[in-house]
């Protein structure tokens, strides 16, 4: 497997297993609880996040099973990968979700043990088709963010990082 991709992957299990750890010390109760009427839970959170993830490969699935009709990247989807993880680091740039991991689609109560074991096993999965990929399609822009456009699997993983770690404050703040 790709080197980066390697490491980037590293990176997310290690952040993965740091929230996982962190949250060990509340009650479900807690972790279900909205801080305010319009707003989600940490656990609500967790799944979107959650949900991203799994939604991303699944389109990747499905688009790198043509991996020859797929253009090589370029400047523009690392220019956009670096715009799009900027705005997550900026806590006044707000996104409404997709339709499709939006507050409709999350559960309003979930066991946190359960999803954090889905979401293992996802980054599992996620790793076992990075390492199926042959070398050219890390070069290509195999994923279509929906903001971004379409960007290389190493900016989606570093895509996933920034947005992961966007979601981990919006847990602290959850759980105030």
């Amino acid at each position: 497997m790709n080197r980066r991709i390697e490491h980037q992957l590293n990176v997310l299990d290690a952040a993965l297993e740091k929230l996982e750890q962190s949250l060990k010390g509340y009650t479900a109760e807690q972790l279900n609880r909205k801080p305010a009427p319009n707003e989600w839970s940490a656990m609500q959170v967790v799944n979107h996040v959650l949900l991203s993830e799994s939604g991303s490969l699944g389109y990747l699935r499905k688009k790198l099973s043509n991996p020859g009709a797929i253009k090589k990247a370029g400047f523009g989807s690392a220019f956009r990968t670096w715009l799009l993880n900027l705005t997550q680091k900026v806590t006044l740039v707000k996104f409404k979700a997709p339709s499709y991991i939006n507050e409709d689609h999350l559960p309003p109560v979930s066991e946190p043990e359960a999803v954090f074991k889905q979401w293992h096993a996802l980054r599992r999965e996620i790793r076992t088709f990075m390492e199926a990929q042959p070398d050219e399609v890390f070069a290509k822009e195999a994923f279509r963010h929906p903001r971004a456009g379409r960007i290389t699997l190493l900016q989606m993983l570093l895509f996933f990082e920034a947005h992961f770690n966007r979601h981990v404050r919006q847990i602290k703040r959850a759980l105030r």
